[in-house]
């Protein structure tokens, strides 16, 4: 008498017998996913990819804190560190680390488009999707207030002009007073 399988167990539970038929056994090389819902189950040749798991996202943020604590030599060696690893194992997770570095101003090869990119390949409904999106904040937000900086230097830069010529007027004026005396 052959057991039945567990895809038989779930038929069963799902069509609401109260026996489990020996007659259907999955008979597969290579391990099945099976879902079930009300009135169906699917059966998938294969496992989707995991979604990282909590443990694997505190890993990445300790490796972003890490990231933030480093400075010269150890952080071009991080740096170094990701591309291979980024290079032979391309995960969300390791372009996220990627660009969060070379996003940092700190990084002597400070690139933000390569940043962009990394982050632009990364899957908008996985796991990382929301930090990805708050560094895309974080970036138009360094790049409003980069303009906003440069905008002040230049409003600063009107404002001393302005300065120089309500003080040669004055002198002018001053110099007219002199004269009519």
């Amino acid at each position: 008498m052959r057991k039945p399988s567990i895809f038989a167990a779930l038929l069963c539970l799902n069509a609401a017998c109260t026996t489990v038929p020996e007659t259907v056994v999955a008979e597969a090389s290579e391990p099945a996913v099976i879902k079930v819902s009300p009135g169906t189950v699917t059966v998938a040749e294969t496992e989707p990819a995991p979604a990282p798991d909590a443990i694997e996202l505190q890993q990445w943020m300790r490796q972003l804190i890490r990231i933030e604590t480093l400075f010269g030599l150890e952080l071009a060696g991080e740096r170094d560190r990701l591309l291979v690893q980024h290079r032979e194992h391309p995960t969300d997770g390791s372009r996220l680390a990627l660009a969060y570095l070379l996003s940092r101003p700190q990084v002597l090869v400070h690139d933000m488009d390569r940043s962009r990119e990394l982050l632009a390949e990364i899957d908008a409904g996985g796991a990382y999707a929301p930090v990805r999106d708050l560094l895309l904040r974080e970036f138009a937000m360094v790049e409003e207030i980069a303009e906003l900086q440069t905008q002040t230097s230049h409003l600063e830069s009107q404002l001393e002009a302005l300065k120089a010529i309500e003080a040669d007027l004055s002198d002018n004026q001053q110099e007219l007073e002199d004269l009519d005396q």
